[in-house]
């Protein structure tokens, strides 16, 4: 009976351990992920500025681009027939080469890529603390034990920040360096998308920003330790449930999206170009339901199912209500 007693001591010891061991990383791991949160966000005014000098130097590329283009038409069609001279004649005296401007699209392409590898572990830490689970970090639970200066509440503030702020991540669901390839006939594209980030993101880090602001240096996680009181069976039950709640967070991942290339300039053309499409058959549909509910209304007036005056009678009456 000894011996019995023993092994279940043994492995009620074992199971805690393993809960203590589990909610640590949990914590450990939830934290980490608001201090990459906090640390690009405090820098996002530089990043910000940095997209957007890209964005101005794209756009030149695309302006002079065009410039280059210009012939003798344009001076014909131009009702400003002096100006369309000048254009003209400048775009003669400062010809272009399309290479040399490819090559300048490249380098700026090269510096975005760059930035934008920069901002992926923000955008992996805030998917992960949207998936986070508040309970954990309930005031009460036994497994919430965090850091000195690091309260529940602050903690609960960002996972929540981070739930309402998560829809705008799939503005960020492309392979970056098979969309931002250095074309000039893409370049305008490239541009408008960049700027796109640029509002996002900023869009992003103002959402956060205030649930983030409260938190200083992270310290270290404390060890967790479980109270003895706690029976076998509630120890492995909330395992199993911290368990479950880690898988979640591992799992929630951009990667597979990125690595696939989801979105790529052609990609994004045909989705824009189905769209519409579907718009057009949309509005078509309407028209032809619309027309339908005309023909038989008309028809059943002429079939003497209704009257005007009872038409009158019955419908104008919750019209005027409404």
């Amino acid at each position: 009976m000894g011996n019995g007693l023993s092994k279940r001591n043994i492995e009620s010891q074992l199971c805690r351990e393993k809960l203590e061991r589990l909610a640590g990383e949990y914590i450990s791991e939830t934290l980490s992920c608001i201090d990459t949160v906090k640390e690009f966000s405090d820098g996002r005014i530089a990043w910000l500025l940095q997209r957007k000098k890209e964005v101005n130097k794209m756009k030149n590329i695309i302006d002079r681009a065009e410039r280059s283009k210009v012939t003798t038409a344009h001076i014909t069609k131009s009702q400003n027939k002096l100006k369309a001279m000048d254009e003209y004649l400048d775009s003669k005296f400062t010809q272009v080469n399309p290479e040399e401007l490819e090559r300048e699209l490249r380098s700026v392409l090269q510096d975005t890529l760059v930035g934008l590898k920069k901002m992926t572990p923000f955008l992996e830490a805030v998917e992960k603390l949207a998936v986070i689970s508040l309970s954990v970090f309930r005031e009460g639970n036994p497994l919430c034990q965090l850091p000195r200066g690091t309260s529940a509440a602050d903690v609960c503030a960002v996972i929540s920040a981070a739930m309402r702020t998560c829809p705008l991540l799939i503005h960020f669901q492309r392979n970056n360096s098979k969309f931002f390839l250095p074309s000039l006939a893409n370049a305008d594209v490239l541009a408008l998308q960049l700027e796109k980030y640029v509002e996002v993101t900023k869009d992003l880090c103002e959402r956060l920003q205030e649930s983030i602001s409260s938190f200083g240096m992270i310290s270290r996680t404390n060890k967790i330790y479980i109270k003895e009181n706690l029976s076998r069976k509630t120890i492995q039950t909330m395992y199993d449930h911290l368990n479950q709640l880690t898988d979640i967070r591992l799992s929630s991942n951009l990667a597979p999206l990125e690595a696939e290339g989801v979105f790529t300039v052609s990609r994004c053309q045909k989705v824009s170009e189905c769209i519409k499409l579907t718009r057009e058959k949309k509005e078509e549909r309407i028209k032809k339901n619309t027309s339908r509910s005309s023909l038989h209304l008309a028809s059943l007036f002429r079939v003497g199912r209704y009257s005007e005056n009872s038409l009158a009678a019955t419908d104008l009456p919750s019209l005027q209500k409404s």
